[in-house]
């Protein structure tokens, strides 16, 4: 142990109030047990909970141990037991992101920095693509990278508009699925088809490379209609954005998303193709002279 964390241990146990001596025990024992003894800067996570770790220096390395896979636990039991520690305690419980020296300036408690970690755009990061299972990619890179990636490595085609009619194929006996990226608003978007024989179902969503609040400020609107000109009918979706860090499996399976069956799709097919167009909009911005 360091001369410096020394006499920190030491100034916390002088500090720490006569009736918080057995919650001061209790945390003692849970982090000991909870950080591996490969663990080396594990008296400074012992400090936080001594309520004395306030100094600037140390957030880097109080962040780097919340985030460490080896101490997982430790950041579950800080969040769960929040509400049991000492006022003085809560107080210094935030830290700077695990990312900072790669750009990232936010600064959080153990709670929220763990959605945090999901969504920070310097988090490591590999291809949508692949994620998604449309294309075999072993690329690996920094979120924000992945714009650049696809365009660049990837033979994805035109990219959509923000305004555009297009095509998907179709078929009742094989799964099937595809990628566009999006120019909108000045970024980049990614939409997102897969149909799944078992379900009968074809999903359709537009999907936002950044933060899930960052994604809600834009939705789409998303209609399959008939080739024929002559035929009024159309199925018209409205749907928000979602962002690259949500669970989009989850958001298919609880049609947070277009979803629409195939026996309604095969009213809609042209030589086996699913005709469609959507508009991407900013939220706020819905006005009466939508392009119809």
């Amino acid at each position: 142990m360091s001369r410096r964390l020394a006499k920190l241990r030491a100034k916390a146990k002088e500090n720490w109030p006569d009736d918080d001596q057995q919650m001061h025990q209790q945390w003692t024992v849970k982090v000991e047990k909870a950080i591996p003894g490969s663990v080396k800067n594990r008296t400074v996570l012992f400090c936080l909970i001594c309520s004395v770790l306030c100094l600037a220096e140390q957030w880097p390395l109080l962040a780097k141990i919340l985030v460490t896979k080896a101490v997982t636990q430790v950041e579950l039991v800080m969040t769960r037991d929040e509400d049991k520690l000492p006022s003085s305690t809560k107080k210094c419980t935030k830290a700077a992101c695990p990312h900072k020296k790669k750009g990232c300036t936010w600064v959080f408690g153990p709670a929220e920095m763990e959605l945090h970690l999901q969504e920070c755009k310097f988090r490591p990061y590999r291809c949508i693509g692949s994620k998604l299972k449309i294309l075999s990619c072993g690329w690996q890179g920094i979120h924000h990278q992945i714009e650049d990636h696809l365009r660049e490595d990837h033979e994805l085609g035109e990219v959509f508009s923000h305004y555009q009619e297009s095509w998907m194929p179709f078929s009742d006996s094989k799964s099937l699925g595809g990628i566009k990226l999006v120019n909108a608003f000045s970024k980049h978007f990614l939409f997102y088809y897969v149909s799944n024989v078992s379900a009968k179902m074809a999903y359709f969503m537009i999907i936002y490379f950044g933060r899930r609040e960052d994604a809600h400020q834009y939705y789409y609107e998303f209609d399959i209609r008939s080739k024929d000109e002559k035929d009024l009918r159309r199925i018209k979706f409205v749907e928000h954005c979602v962002a690259d860090c949500d669970n989009l499996a989850e958001n298919m399976a609880q049609e947070k998303c277009v979803a629409v069956s195939f026996k309604m799709l095969k009213h809609y097919l042209h030589d086996g193709k699913i005709p469609f167009r959507f508009i991407v909009k900013k939220v706020g911005k819905r006005t009466s002279s939508s392009r119809e």
